[in-house]
């Protein structure tokens, strides 16, 4: 996936859901940091920020200080804008437990 399909995707879901775009591209960038550091096999201590410019679609990409490759973490962010929920804004994996259906969303934020 190139620049310009992730734009469009972007667009697309703002249009359709009534997401703001801003919203959907802050979603990308943490979801695309996060997968960074995963596949690049480094500490949860180590830096890692994804950058979106708005204009031309490109995706930056730094790792400890370090650019990598981001084509490959553009299929991440398509999935990551398409899970952002329109009512709230936050993605909708981010209160869920897996295997647990959902049953556990109510006590976000309660002690173990």
């Amino acid at each position: 996936m190139n620049n310009k399909e992730l734009l469009s995707i972007l667009e697309s879901i703002e249009r359709d859901k009534g997401v703001d775009r801003e919203v959907l591209i802050q979603a990308v960038e943490a979801a695309v940091a996060t997968a960074a550091k995963k596949s690049e096999g480094v500490s949860d201590d180590t830096e890692a920020t994804a950058t979106f410019d708005r204009q031309t679609g490109r995706l930056v990409v730094v790792v400890g200080g370090r650019e990598i490759d981001s084509a490959r973490l553009t299929r991440i962010a398509a999935q990551t804008a398409k899970q952002v929920d329109p009512r709230s804004g936050a993605r909708r994996h981010l209160h869920r437990v897996p295997g647990s259906g959902g049953r556990y969303r109510d006590r976000l934020g309660s002690p173990l």
